[in-house]
């Protein structure tokens, strides 16, 4: 048997130098991601609207009164603060945000401060002041902002998207929305045949029917909606400036529609079931608004509620409507994911965040 001698002390001066590196690059790339990282949610390097490649989105709107720009502080404004919200689900948070990476479009009013606007574009979203759709006619005395909300419509010149879904910003995630751009309501459709020639050559309008109450089954019974009425707080569509037009049209001509939720009762009144473009009911699951302890259980993906008021469908000592203490259960869920939000930025932007 041969006697192997002393390895060479070359042999180990190599190894040492090979650690060495191999540690070296490993530095090097995790401060590469974090500083990428850190890029990635500077306000200033998000690409320009114009400039996104993405083929889907998801948009919402913000709008504020013209005093409300002088507020000491924007997070007392729950609408600022539920927009903040939806782009850290549907951009950061792991079990909600876009598999796609779908980009996430806020439209805002004249009257959102600059501070609002750059807080939001620092959250990863896409800021857009639209010029304002004035509706003239249409005006709501008891919640002023929908004097803003056609403003909405302007959503349609958003054409460099093959679908957009609208989301109204106080709507909370619990799984990933990207699968309702899929449903088989929300695929392109023909207008049937007739003589208007503002009509697109294809269009999709794709919602949820309006609730009769939140106190409903999960999924809702039939008898529990309003099945030809469909709620403007989520949809998806397809953008189209000729759409676009055609709805315009309909806002020169005074009581057209009821003012009273001005665009909801718009688009209701284009895309009836017995017209020429009506629309389509995408699958329950995707959204509920009036919503209730049992359309959380029973696995909703979003839900549209002020869930900072408490309204949630609760009994009179705070239990759920099932009377077993959901009802606080769901208010801890809605305030956990804002801490969470909150958190997150801290942790990024602060002391604690990458370096």
């Amino acid at each position: 048997m041969a006697i192997r001698g002393p390895r060479p002390p070359w042999n180990y001066l190599l190894a040492a130098c090979v650690a060495i590196i191999l540690l070296f690059v490993l530095v090097r790339n995790h401060d590469t991601v974090g500083k990428q990282f850190r890029q990635h949610q500077d306000w200033s390097l998000i690409p320009p609207l114009q400039k996104t490649t993405a083929k889907n989105a998801y948009a919402t709107f913000l709008a504020n009164w013209p005093e409300e720009h002088l507020d000491d502080e924007m997070n007392d404004d729950a609408y600022f603060v539920a927009a903040r919200l939806l782009a850290y689900q549907l951009l950061h948070a792991p079990e909600t945000r876009s598999v796609g990476g779908y980009p996430l479009v806020v439209l805002v009013n004249a009257h959102v401060s600059a501070e609002k606007r750059e807080r939001l574009a620092k959250d990863g979203a896409v800021v857009w002041e639209p010029e304002p759709v004035d509706g003239k006619w249409i005006h709501n005395a008891h919640v002023g902002t929908w004097e803003y909300v056609m403003t909405k419509l302007r959503i349609w010149e958003l054409t460099q998207f093959d679908k957009i879904c609208f989301l109204d910003a106080d709507t909370i995630l619990f799984q990933p929305l990207d699968g309702v751009f899929d449903d088989p309501a929300a695929q392109f459709q023909t207008p049937t045949v007739g003589n208007d020639t503002l009509l697109p050559p294809s269009y999709i309008m794709a919602g949820t029917p309006e609730l009769k109450s939140p106190h409903h089954h999960w999924p809702p019974l039939p008898n529990e909606t309003h099945a030809h009425y469909m709620n403007a707080g989520f949809f998806v569509t397809q953008p189209s400036l000729q759409l676009l037009q055609h709805y315009l049209s309909f806002t020169a001509t005074p009581h057209v529609f009821s003012p009273d939720m001005p665009e909801q009762n718009l688009l209701n009144h284009v895309h009836g079931q017995e017209g020429r473009m009506p629309w389509k009911a995408l699958d329950a699951r995707w959204n509920t608004h009036s919503a209730s302890v049992a359309d959380w259980r029973g696995g909703v993906v979003s839900m549209h509620t002020h869930y900072w008021d408490g309204m949630m469908t609760m009994t009179e000592d705070g239990d759920g409507e099932d009377g077993d203490g959901g009802g606080w259960e769901m208010k801890r869920v809605f305030w956990s994911w804002r801490g969470r939000m909150e958190g997150f930025w801290e942790g990024m932007e602060g002391t604690g965040g990458w370096r």
